[in-house]
């Protein structure tokens, strides 16, 4: 999974939450090759920030759905935005869901596996 956020302190303390409940995280910082990093990382599940400076999360998420190779990736909005305008940035884009981040704590990785894909059983 990967996440994509301006701030660099929140960033890191996602990560180091979900690498401690085992999952495998990748995550960006910087304003250009957002796509170039998804390409190169090809997250099972996207965790995006939505207010960020030069292309805003919402901005990217419409980007990502038009690339070839990047639209099916499963987008998670992360922001501090009012949940109300989160729900209704979620009907209008068509992301999987949202986290405030707020909710960064003990269950945040419980609340972020619930958005991945379900793991492909193993081949007979």
């Amino acid at each position: 999974m990967a996440i994509i956020d301006d701030d660099w302190a929140l960033l890191e303390t996602a990560g180091a939450l979900l690498q401690r409940a085992g999952l495998d995280v990748a995550t960006y910082h910087g304003r250009f090759d957002r796509l170039g990093f998804l390409l190169r990382e090809q997250p099972e599940l996207l965790l995006l920030d939505v207010n960020m400076p030069a292309v805003s999360g919402d901005e990217l998420f419409v980007l990502l759905r038009e690339h070839p190779h990047l639209g099916q990736i499963p987008v998670v909005f992360f922001s501090s935005n009012d949940e109300n305008d989160l729900r209704l940035l979620v009907r209008e884009r068509g992301a999987r869901g949202y986290l405030s981040k707020s909710w960064l704590g003990r269950d945040f990785a419980a609340r972020v596996e619930r958005f991945l894909p379900p793991l492909m059983p193993p081949a007979a």
